[in-house]
């Protein structure tokens, strides 16, 4: 803009000397030997200096409007931008702060949990995406170009780099959340799955125990105590309650006592055997439980804690450019 209007200024005294050059010696001659005079000069003279001289003046002002009014443009649309941005900094902390305490929440639930059924979780929106959509460019113009500091150490780019990245990270976040929801789900309901159809194997060896072995039996005496075990267990998941910790205090682990007990002492025992098996793999199940809801209640409680420290990082910044900094003057805004 100040290199046009410079040019500009050039064409317009370059058009005075071409007029002034246009005349001829004895027309100069006249012009300064007329007894008439206009401000010093003569009246000939005059006639053709004064309203080039206006009209140069006229185009320099005109171009000083036009110039003020783009940068006081700039200053506005400056002004604007930086409080949009600020303000919805300011929107987005409550959703944010709720989405932190549901992923704590989850992460608590899933470290507790007795059951194999995924826990309930509640998806806030951070709406941070909102504010990643304005360009990095518009930014950079905001907070960076025409943006100063009061303090003597100058790290708006610093802050800038704040806003912009944490204000992304955010919005990949949200995503990132309901993807890794989704998978925990689907995890612990292929674990179920596989929980179930061990836990009806094991239904099957027992029932056929107790068909197969009456009271004259050799085994007769292991189908009591299998017997004892399973009323106690069903005695305890009366109320309808079957949590997998429950499952194995109750059934798998006194039945995996007892199976390697028999078959300790009697390793042809085939029931034993058979009910030993399942009873394997229903433990390795088990452990995949363990595991898989370890997993995920540390994937939760880091969420949490990052989009935390992502939510300081933007306080900060916001803080920073409200108190420390200032929108420039209308002399030293650029685009």
């Amino acid at each position: 803009m100040k290199d046009t209007f410079l040019i500009a200024a050039f064409d317009s005294v370059n058009n005075l000397n071409n007029i002034v050059d246009s005349c001829s010696r004895s027309d100069f001659h006249k012009l300064y030997t007329d007894s008439n005079t206009i401000f010093h000069m003569s009246e000939g003279f005059a006639r053709i200096f004064i309203p080039a001289i206006i009209t140069l003046l006229v185009f320099i002002l005109s171009q000083l409007v036009v110039w003020y009014r783009n940068q006081r443009s700039i200053q506005l649309e400056t002004n604007n931008y930086k409080d949009i941005i600020l303000c919805w900094a300011e929107l987005i902390r409550v959703p944010i702060e709720k989405q932190i305490t549901e992923l704590n929440a989850l992460s608590e639930k899933i470290r507790l949990s007795e059951v194999l059924q995924p826990e309930g979780f509640s998806m806030n929106k951070m709406l941070a995406d909102k504010v990643d959509s304005i360009s990095v460019d518009r930014y950079i113009s905001t907070f960076m170009i025409n943006t100063k500091t009061k303090l003597k150490e100058n790290i708006n780019d610093k802050m800038t780099f704040n806003l912009v990245s944490q204000f992304n990270y955010l919005t990949l976040m949200e995503k990132s959340i309901v993807e890794t929801y989704n998978t925990y789900q689907k995890d612990s309901l292929d674990i179920m799955d596989e929980w179930n159809v061990e836990f009806k194997k094991l239904s099957k060896c027992i029932d056929n125990l107790f068909v197969k072995v009456n009271n004259d039996h050799v085994y007769f005496a292991f189908k009591q105590k299998v017997v004892t075990i399973s009323m106690f267990f069903k005695k305890a998941t009366e109320d309808g309650t079957n949590t997998m910790v429950g499952s194995m205090d109750n059934l798998i682990s006194p039945l995996t006592e007892l199976t390697t007990a028999e078959l300790n002492h009697d390793v042809s025992n085939e029931f034993a055997f058979q009910i030993s098996e399942v009873l394997q793999y229903l433990r390795f199940v088990e452990h995949r439980w363990k595991v898989n809801n370890e997993a995920y209640n540390s994937v939760f409680k880091t969420m949490g804690k990052n989009i935390k420290t992502s939510l300081d990082s933007i306080n900060e910044a916001k803080k920073y450019f409200e108190t420390n900094t200032k929108t420039k003057n209308i002399l030293q805004i650029g685009k």
